[in-house]
C-alpha cells in the first residue's frame, strides 16, 4: 500500500541537543521532520535506522550558522530523504582519510545544500557507499585528502556555483570498488585536487567526459 507523508514537524534547538532528540524519535517516521540548529557540535552526530515515508531535514537559519567538528554519520535510513543545509563541517583533528565530515551508507537518499567543508588536507569531505545516492549542491569543499569518495554502488553528484568552490584538495575524486562521481556544469573539473583515484566505477567531469 502506497503511504503518503503527513504534514511536517518543525523544531528549533541548539545542535548539542539534536542527538538526544533523534535517539528518542520512533524509527518509522511518516512526517517530514525539520530541525533548525545553531552552535557547534564537537562530537559525531549519528542519523541511523529510520524508515517510512517521512524525511529528516537539518539546517541552520543562515549559511554557516552551525558547525560540526566531528562530522555526521548517516546509515541504513530507508526513509524518503535526509537533507543537510547551511551547515559548516571542519575537523581540525583529522588524522587521515578515514576521518570523514559526511559518511553515508546503506541504500538511502542524501541531499546537501549550501554546506561549507574546510579541512586540514588529511580527512575526507564526503564519503558515500553501499547504495547511497547523494547530491551536494552549491557547497564549498576545501583542503581535504579526498574531496569526494564513493564505494560499492553509490552515486555522488557535486554541483558547485563556481570553480574555486573546490580548491587545495589533494585528491579530488576517488572511487573505491565502484560507484559514480559526477560533477555539475560550473564545478572545478578536478574538484580542486591534483589527481583522481579510480578503483572501478566512473568519474564524470563537467563536460561529460569520463576521467
Amino acid at each position: 500500500v502506497l503511504q503518503k507523508a503527513r504534514a511536517g514537524k518543525r523544531f528549533t534547538m541548539p545542535v548539542t541537543e539534536l542527538q538526544a532528540f533523534l535517539n528518542n524519535m520512533p524509527r518509522m517516521i511518516m512526517d517530514g521532520y525539520t530541525f533548525t540548529v545553531s552552535g557547534t557540535l564537537e562530537e559525531p552526530l549519528v542519523i541511523a535506522n529510520f524508515c517510512g515515508c517521512g524525511s529528516i531535514h537539518i539546517k541552520a537559519e543562515e549559511r554557516g550558522g552551525c558547525t560540526f567538528t566531528k562530522g555526521i554519520r548517516i546509515s541504513s535510513n530507508t526513509c524518503e530523504t535526509v537533507t543537510l543545509q547551511n551547515l559548516v563541517f571542519s575537523n581540525p583533528d583529522a588524522a587521515d582519510h578515514n576521518a570523514c565530515e559526511i559518511q553515508a551508507g546503506g541504500f538511502q537518499n542524501l541531499y546537501l545544500f549550501n554546506c561549507d567543508f574546510s579541512g586540514n588536507q588529511k580527512g575526507t569531505a564526503i564519503e558515500v557507499g553501499n547504495g547511497t545516492t547523494a547530491t551536494a549542491l552549491n557547497c564549498t569543499i576545501k583542503r581535504y585528502m579526498y574531496a569526494a569518495l564513493t564505494m560499492y554502488n553509490s552515486i555522488l553528484v557535486v554541483s558547485c556555483e563556481k570553480e574555486d568552490d573546490t580548491e587545495n584538495n589533494i585528491c579530488g575524486a576517488r572511487t573505491y570498488f565502484g560507484g559514480i562521481i559526477q560533477m555539475g556544469l560550473y564545478t572545478n573539473p578536478t574538484l580542486g585536487g591534483t589527481y583522481f583515484n579510480k578503483g572501478g566505477g566512473l568519474i564524470v567531469k563537467p563536460n561529460n567526459t569520463v576521467a
